[in-house]
């Protein structure tokens, strides 16, 4: 599973899970690069502050979202989110809005 993580917090070795595209939908860095320490200053000087990194095996259990709890997080996200995603950047933002909401309230279930 794929974690975000701050442009400061790189380190060598880790692997880029999403690709890293610019303003205008360039991709400055395919998904599935091996990143280095000095990625992470190159990377603040394009104005991108986080990265999502491909997660250590085993570290996060896959989560199962049931239908009903899927519905749930859509609706709150209608609420707090109040436009359609139209383009890449959009629809990974509301992905990682959606991931959010669901870590909270299965947190919160447990």
């Amino acid at each position: 599973m794929a974690k975000v993580i701050s442009c400061d917090e790189i380190e060598q070795g880790m692997i880029l899970a999403q690709p890293i595209l610019n303003k205008f939908g360039q991709i400055l860095l395919p998904a599935n690069v091996e990143l280095q320490k000095k990625h992470s200053q190159l990377l603040k000087t394009w104005g991108i502050n986080s990265v999502s990194i491909k997660g250590v095996e085993g570290e996060d259990k896959e989560m199962e979202i049931s239908e009903e709890m899927r519905a749930l997080i859509e609706d709150t996200l209608k609420l707090k989110i109040l436009w359609q995603p139209t383009n890449s950047f959009e629809k990974e933002l509301y992905q990682l809005a959606f991931l959010s909401e669901a870590k909270k309230r299965l947190h919160t279930a447990s």
